[in-house]
């Protein structure tokens, strides 16, 4: 049973007139004509009769015309349905360190909503491990996380690579660095995984081992503490470029080698390709560095 001739039966079906429904469809009337016949002789029944000049559906009729209505409109709302998938909307799980969340990711994600108001965000603050844990179990649709995640049912979009920065309060510089170093708390980023590994390459390349070290789960805390002159702290360049730009802070030079972090963004492989994680992964590339 073809659908183009349940199309053709519903129209006549519609006008109970086979010549309006060939002008409706853009046939001749014996084409319409051919495809009722061949429906009914499909079907074993007689779709239509006439009684004079005027025609009526049959028993049969009207029951298929019950059924036809019912499958084009299902067809109908199948194809509404599969074309808003082909436009962002819905729901967008974001998940990321605390850091991302506020320095990034609510900005990036204001100017998203302007072109995309139909998608519902949710920004969750999460551990960098929590974050490639939920992406993994497929709870979120994108994570922005500290280094590269390599798994083959996961893309991995690298976003960013920076320095990390010895810094401390630029009103302390009276002093020398290696003071400073010598008699100031280490303010340390209390995390795991990747960062970890990168603080630990840092320390081990300076040389630097401070004598007191406060951990500390929250880098913009960090950040505060530092500002406050309460102590050093090796934070990302981006974190505080502004503030060495300002000369509130100062890097300390000469502490360590060059050390590069990578930030990415990563999102289940099967989520890739759908509208709103699409023109989201766009969104970030276009906007990240700029904040």
């Amino acid at each position: 049973m073809e659908l183009r001739h349940l199309k053709t039966f519903q129209v006549a079906a519609d006008l109970l007139h086979f010549t309006k429904a060939a002008e409706r469809l853009n046939f001749t009337q014996p084409a319409v004509s051919a495809q009722i016949h061949s429906l009914e002789r499909e079907l074993k029944q007689r779709l239509f009769f006439r009684i004079g000049k005027q025609t009526y559906l049959t028993p049969a009729g009207k029951l298929l015309k019950h059924y036809t209505d019912r499958l084009f409109l299902t067809i109908e709302q199948m194809e509404s349905s599969l074309s808003r998938l082909a436009k962002p909307n819905g729901q967008l799980m974001i998940a990321a360190s605390e850091i991302y969340c506020a320095n990034y990711l609510v900005p990036i994600v204001s100017e998203y909503l302007k072109q995309h108001p139909e998608v519902d965000i949710h920004i969750l603050s999460r551990a960098n491990n929590e974050v490639i844990t939920g992406i993994e179990n497929n709870h979120y649709d994108v994570g922005i996380i500290a280094g590269e995640l390599t798994n083959k049912n996961i893309t991995n979009i690298l976003i960013e690579e920076e320095e990390l920065v010895l810094v401390a309060a630029k009103r302390l510089f009276h002093h020398s660095p290696e003071k400073l170093m010598k008699h100031l708390p280490f303010f340390k980023y209390r995390t795991d995984g990747y960062y970890q590994t990168m603080m630990e390459e840092f320390l081990s390349r300076s040389g630097y081992s401070p004598e007191k070290t406060v951990e500390v789960e929250s880098e913009k805390a960090i950040k505060a503490a530092v500002l406050k002159g309460m102590g050093v702290a090796l934070l990302s360049s981006n974190l505080v470029k502004e503030e060495i730009k300002k000369g509130i802070l100062q890097a300390i030079k000469g502490a360590h080698k060059t050390i590069q972090v990578k930030t990415s963004l990563i999102t289940p492989a099967h989520k890739k390709e759908t509208a709103t994680v699409q023109t989201f992964i766009r969104t970030i590339e276009l906007l990240w560095n700029r904040i």
